[in-house]
This record gives structure tokens, C-alpha cells and sequence, in this order.
């Protein structure tokens, strides 16, 4: 791994990207692999870069399930999350995994601790949109995956 790549969330991103086109086989174990790995290498990395590698991560490659993740196993970037943040992230959700994805790994969690409130998921409840007004479906119990 190239060091230079810890100067820029891009740059990460795209590591993060090759290391995935990269594997023999891609499946949910072998990615969640790579994104433990990352996941200590950016351990003591500042929170708002992590996000920024999330955001990249999203934007640039769609790897939707790796962000979310990558965000929820960094503690302080984690406690960064709100529903600004819970609705940028939500950008783009357009099925029952990615909806699921978001709920589970985040949008739960941040729920359960506070950092987001009940007129959120109203609000979400109340929407238009399908896959946004099902977030609620993919919260059948946050507490079971709470951190």
C-alpha cells in the first residue's frame, strides 16, 4: 500500500476500489475483510477524513454497504453522524439491500444513541419516495446492532 494515498480520502478510496476489483472471488466475506483492514489502518485517523473516504467511496464507486461500515466501526466518526450526514448517506438508496444497509449499519445505531431523533424516521415514514420511506422496514430492531 502506497503511504502518499493517506494524503487524500480519494486516494484511499481508490486503493479501497482496486483492492476489491482485485479479488478472486467477491463476496460479503472477502470485502468485509478488506474493510477490517481499513478499518484499523484509519483507526486513529481524523473523523472527518474517514467520512470524506466514505463519501468517496460512494460517489466514486458505489461501494455503498464498505462506506456505511467503514463509518460505523470508527468510533469518532461514527458519533459524527447525524441526520444531515444520515441524509447525504442516504443519497441514491434505490433497493431493499442498500435500504437495509443504511438502516442497520447506521441510521439505527445513531437513532439508538441519540444523535438522531424521532421526527427523522417520520419524516422518512412520510416520504414519497419508496425506498426512503421503507428506511423504518430496515429498522426492525436497532438494538440488536447497536455498538
Amino acid at each position: 500500500m502506497n503511504p502518499s494515498i493517506f494524503d487524500n480520502p480519494e486516494g484511499i478510496a481508490s486503493e479501497i476500489e482496486a483492492e476489491i476489483r482485485a479479488l478472486a472471488v467477491r463476496n460479503t466475506p472477502n470485502v468485509r475483510a478488506i474493510r477490517c483492514g481499513y478499518s484499523r489502518l484509519l483507526q486513529k485517523a481524523d473523523p472527518e477524513f474517514v467520512l470524506a473516504v466514505a463519501r468517496a467511496l460512494l460517489t466514486n464507486y458505489n461501494h455503498r454497504e464498505f462506506a456505511y461500515e467503514l463509518i460505523a466501526h470508527h468510533r469518532a466518526a461514527f458519533q459524527r453522524i447525524g441526520e444531515a450526514e444520515l441524509e447525504e448517506l442516504g443519497q441514491g438508496i434505490d433497493s431493499w439491500w442498500s435500504v437495509d444497509s443504511l438502516a442497520r449499519a447506521l441510521a439505527g445505531p445513531a437513532w439508538l444513541k441519540g444523535q438522531v431523533s424521532d421526527e427523522l424516521f417520520v419524516r422518512w415514514a412520510q416520504s414519497e419516495d419508496l425506498w426512503r420511506n421503507n428506511l423504518n422496514t430496515g429498522l426492525k430492531n436497532p438494538r440488536r446492532h447497536a455498538r
